[in-house]
């Protein structure tokens, strides 16, 4: 029984190091002063991903970035 139980910590803390992911909405072709309908698509697609991986953290770098609606 005691070997189950650090089985499955160890499993959940391994999960919670990948789902600890960063993704940065200018690797998906989000550009500062950019228009909003390829802003929009770049950080959706930034959203997804995070999502993909069991979350994380999504970064918007210093600038001005238009945008439309985007679904978490």
């Amino acid at each position: 029984m005691k070997s189950w139980l650090v089985g499955f910590i160890a499993a959940v803390a391994a999960f919670r190091l990948v789902a600890a992911s960063s993704v940065e909405v200018t690797a998906f072709g989000a550009k500062a002063g950019g228009g909003a309908r390829e802003n929009t698509a770049a950080i959706q697609r930034a959203v997804d991903e995070a999502a993909k991986a069991g979350g994380g953290t999504v970064t918007v770098p210093k600038g001005t970035f238009e945008t439309g609606s985007v679904y978490i």
